[in-house]
């Protein structure tokens, strides 16, 4: 299921241009795409690319929720964990539910 999703990402992108909010688990090597996220914000605003690093920011909107791309920076979505998860109603992290 995912390598067909993967396809669909890439061939929509190719297709419609960049996505509003990126499928981090659709790329092969995700670090390729957090430095081209960081090379993109050098360039626009002329800081060094050895003087940046990320902030992330949780937000209460789902993916098709997403009608624009960030000033600085860019959406993405399918991030997992184990052991916890991420409650949307407090916008904390929380105890796993059971067998989830």
């Amino acid at each position: 299921v995912d390598f067909f999703k993967r396809i669909e990402m890439v061939d929509k992108w190719l297709k419609t241009g960049p996505p509003t909010s990126f499928w981090i688990p659709g790329f092969f090597f995700p670090q390729g795409f957090m430095t081209a996220v960081l090379q993109t914000h050098a360039r626009k605003t002329a800081i060094p690319i050895d003087t940046l690093s990320f902030k992330t920011a949780m937000t209460d909107r789902w993916s098709t929720q997403v009608t624009s791309t960030p000033e600085h920076g860019a959406y993405i979505y399918g991030l997992f964990m184990q052991g916890a998860r991420f409650d949307t109603t407090s916008m904390k992290m929380a105890e796993s539910n059971p067998r989830e």
